[in-house]
């Protein structure tokens, strides 16, 4: 559960939603739900879930929106109605755990970018989630996730 320095160079291909941020707990499993009928007309995909977060700009920002869908082996022309193309590259700071750890895994990356003297870029860029397995609209908590927060 260290944190590390990771370049990320991909292709993601997903599904836009929106809400209030304290209604992501509710939101993500049904935009899981939403996108599964979606899911195999995604052909160069990886079999990895990948949520793409707008972060809060403080207490004031209540509405947010966020991204679920896949890492592209190759890029396809037909995409479903709805489907947004994304590239994903740059620089991040990263650290894993299982989703009922997820505020201290944010908490231990930011500690880190702080202590190794790391300029952070959000909100201007999208934190990054990726998961080893598919997440179905039943969540338990104990899936594996890697966080990703953008840095320069």
């Amino acid at each position: 559960m260290n944190c590390k320095l990771s370049d990320l160079n991909f292709v993601f291909v997903g599904f836009k939603f929106t809400g209030l941020f304290s209604d992501y707990p509710k939101l993500i499993p049904q935009g899981l739900s939403e996108i599964k009928d979606k899911e195999q007309q995604i052909i160069n995909r990886l079999d990895k879930t990948i949520i793409l977060y707008e972060p809060c700009k403080g207490e004031d920002h209540k509405i947010g929106y966020f991204y679920l869908g896949w890492i592209m082996t190759k890029e396809q022309l037909t995409l479903p109605d709805e489907a947004n193309l994304i590239r994903i590259n740059g620089k991040y700071a990263t650290s894993s755990g299982t989703i009922d750890q997820m505020e201290e895994i944010y908490s231990r990356i930011n500690n880190w970018i702080r202590e190794k003297e790391y300029k952070p870029i959000w909100p201007e860029t999208l934190y990054i989630e990726i998961y080893e397995t598919p997440l179905g609209p039943e969540i338990t908590l104990r899936e594996e996730v890697q966080v990703y927060l953008p840095i320069e």
